[in-house]
């Protein structure tokens, strides 16, 4: 709704995200960190982008579907913990609650933060529930992803590696071989 008109400046942080992305068009593989910004981001929207195009528009509508993408986690995290409902619930809760909804609107690429731990969280609930490998690698990846994202989520990886440490030690679902 309005995607067009709130905010209407073109400021530093979607600035950033152009050139970035640019760069990746340009084939060199940029890896570097911009203002806090690390590379996930960039790389995850370049083939959205080269649909919508470069312009504000199409960098909003980007971080728009990351934050849409997010909602799929959250509401797989609340049928985990409880039920459908509670899935269903979480996702509408995410769907307009204000961080979500104002960071996605915005095209600013700390929108990849909450997805980023969201599904770290699911699959580390999936691990104490199932026990299953599938989800550990899942969980170290998408952990292990924090480190190309913003320095806050650089300690995504060592606090999921505490969880399924406390896990372990107190018998729930997780194997040592894991």
């Amino acid at each position: 709704l309005q995607l067009d008109s709130i905010p209407g400046e073109f400021y530093g942080d979607i600035a950033i995200v152009r050139e970035y992305v640019d760069e990746i068009w340009r084939g060199a593989w940029p890896t570097y960190f911009d203002l806090s910004a690390g590379p996930l981001y960039h790389y995850a929207i370049a083939p959205i982008l080269a649909v919508t195009g470069t312009d504000y528009q199409g960098i909003k509508l980007a971080s728009v579907l990351v934050g849409l993408l997010t909602l799929m986690p959250l509401y797989g995290l609340g049928r985990q913990l409880h039920s459908i409902e509670l899935g269903l619930l979480s996702a509408f809760v995410g769907a307009v609650g204000s961080w979500l909804l104002i960071f996605s609107r915005l095209g600013n690429s700390q929108i990849i933060i909450p997805l980023l731990a969201v599904s770290a969280i699911l699959l580390v609930v999936r691990v104490a529930k199932y026990g299953r490998l599938s989800d550990v690698i899942g969980s170290a990846a998408v952990s292990a992803l924090g480190l190309y994202a913003y320095p806050q989520t650089f300690i995504l990886a060592p606090v999921m590696l505490a969880t399924l440490t406390c896990l372990w030690l107190t018998g729930t679902a997780v194997r040592p071989r894991h």
